[in-house]
């Protein structure tokens, strides 16, 4: 398995990955298809609880612990998928554990790992970014963040937000 530090990056062998994160509070895992401009084509390419599929892209909760299961074989070409986390309450992620995500492959075996560092305001991240380089399938350890939570992070990707939530 690959320990990623921000920046860091990895070939993926498996075609068909699972993302989830592990944080000490409630947190809400989506996923968002974007091009090489890093842009969603429609709105239709963000996937959480309340738009659980895309193109090669599954959303479930298993019991409260929320996955994103990655088809790569029927991710649309030219598209990267952004794994996304959000706090569910008001507080930041400076306030917490760094949360840490992970991606296992069909067996369940873990190929790459990335605990986000050096959070303050933030209350959404983009953690990971699985990408084509070449042909082939990687993963990058982004974590990014937005003060603004999730309707930031999605409007930046150009998902319209109809209620973007509480002031900054």
């Amino acid at each position: 398995m690959a320990d990623l530090s921000p920046g860091a990056n990895a070939p993926l062998s498996a075609r068909r990955v699972t993302a989830t994160v592990s944080c000490a509070v409630p947190v809400d895992l989506s996923a968002l298809l974007v091009g090489p401009d890093l842009r969603v084509r429609s709105d239709a390419d963000l996937v959480f609880f309340n738009a659980p599929q895309a193109p090669g892209v599954h959303w479930t909760d298993a019991g409260g612990r929320q996955r994103v299961d990655l088809d790569l074989d029927a991710v649309p070409a030219d598209t990267a998928v952004l794994i996304a986390v959000s706090l569910t309450g008001a507080m930041a992620f400076g306030t917490v554990p760094p949360p840490e995500l992970r991606l296992t492959g069909d067996g369940g075996d873990a190929v790459a790992a990335f605990a986000v560092p050096g959070l303050g305001a933030e209350k959404a991240i983009i953690g990971l970014e699985v990408y084509r380089r070449a042909g082939r399938w990687k993963v990058r350890a982004v974590g990014q963040g937005y003060a603004g939570g999730l309707a930031e992070l999605v409007g930046a990707h150009g998902v319209e937000v109809d209620d973007p939530g509480e002031p900054v």
